[in-house]
């Protein structure tokens, strides 16, 4: 799909250049690991949307930090943990936004899911899981005027297996 600005001619072409370094460690004798990565991405030509309409910023850079954890207990449940930081800026605009924060970029992301799934006995197949997820105070426009407030959701799933098929509401 080819986006088009206001004018009705092409978008320029999107480039970026990204730096990462990253270590995972999994123990030994569990069925789990824990990963950790540092990142800083520069974008040239960003196209973002602001409700349906395609935005087009000169330069975005992004770093941070994520860290994640996931564990399968023997016999229990399954388990996961994440963590991200980001420190995001425009660092080239036209509209003058250079050193605000794009909108809609939280700078803390934190989330946990757990899930269980029943190998045996009546309940063998039904499977139950919940979470919750913590999305960071963001900005509401490139100018940083407003804020959105921090929101916590809570999401949940049960699934059922049966015959090679599974039926699942989240």
């Amino acid at each position: 799909v080819l986006d088009f600005n206001p004018a009705g001619t092409p978008f320029e072409p999107e480039t970026g250049e990204q730096y990462e370094v990253g270590v995972k460690y999994q123990p030994v004798g569990w069925n789990s690991f824990v990963t950790l990565s540092l990142f800083e991405l520069t974008k040239q030509n960003a196209i973002r949307y602001v409700g349906f309409d395609p935005v087009q910023t000169g330069e975005i850079r992004s770093r941070g930090v994520e860290l994640e954890g996931v564990a399968s207990l023997d016999n229990g449940p399954d388990l996961k943990l994440a963590y991200a930081y980001l420190d995001t800026e425009i660092t080239d605009d036209t509209e003058g936004n250079e050193g605000h924060t794009p909108y809609g970029v939280p700078r803390h992301r934190v989330s946990l899911w757990a899930d269980y799934k029943f190998r045996s006995g009546a309940l063998e197949g039904l499977g139950i899981g919940g979470g919750v997820r913590y999305i960071g105070e963001t900005f509401g426009d490139d100018a940083n005027s407003f804020t959105v407030p921090s929101v916590t959701l809570f999401d949940a799933a049960l699934s059922y297996e049966w015959k090679g098929m599974e039926l699942q509401l989240n």
